[in-house]
């Protein structure tokens, strides 16, 4: 199998170990699911296309080992749909992560920045809301934190806002889209 094939296996097939620089992605949302395996960019455009499919106004917000039955179900036909802050649905900040390998501190910074403002809402950030969503991703914590934050800036990924607090810029969205994002 080609690493760009995004594919779904067949009911009853076996699980096959996933070789290195691709991405297997399986997810179950009420009666709905999807199963896709490939290079990271087409697994992520197709789980986009699955994701608004099945719930194209609500978000899918849950954490690991959450039952499915307690996942948010989209509105019945004419019911009023409860506000979101976002109307895409979380992509779990390990498998962003893992789409967009950072080599540096500073590029992490700005890919979970990137992800809190996609995923969570948050269009500005202070250290320590960087610092939960870091102990979200299961790296290892930096070891100064400030200082990564402020060569992401330097770089231009990231504007200051007043006292201790940044937002992504639009070339930090590009940095992440375009040079981080794997193209397998």
């Amino acid at each position: 199998m080609s690493e760009q094939e995004v594919t779904t296996p067949e009911a009853g097939a076996a699980a096959e170990p996933v070789p290195e620089g691709v991405l297997r992605l399986e997810v179950k949302y009420g009666t709905a699911s999807f199963s896709a395996e490939g290079g990271g960019h087409l697994v992520l455009r197709a789980f986009a296309a699955f994701r608004e499919q099945v719930a194209p106004d609500s978000t899918i917000d849950r954490t690991p080992g959450e039952e499915v039955a307690s996942a948010p179900r989209p509105a019945a036909p004419g019911a009023e749909e409860p506000s979101a802050s976002s109307s895409k649905a979380p992509l779990p900040l390990p498998v962003f992560l893992k789409a967009h390998p950072v080599r540096t501190n500073p590029q992490a910074v700005v890919a979970m920045a990137v992800w809190a403002r996609r995923y969570r809402g948050a269009e500005q950030f202070d250290a320590n809301s960087l610092l939960a969503v870091w102990r979200d991703s299961g790296r290892k914590l930096p070891g100064n934190l400030g200082r990564d934050i402020g060569a992401a800036a330097k770089e231009g990924w990231l504007e200051r806002l007043e006292r201790g607090n940044y937002s992504v810029t639009s070339y930090g969205e590009r940095f992440v889209d375009e040079t981080l994002f794997t193209a397998e």
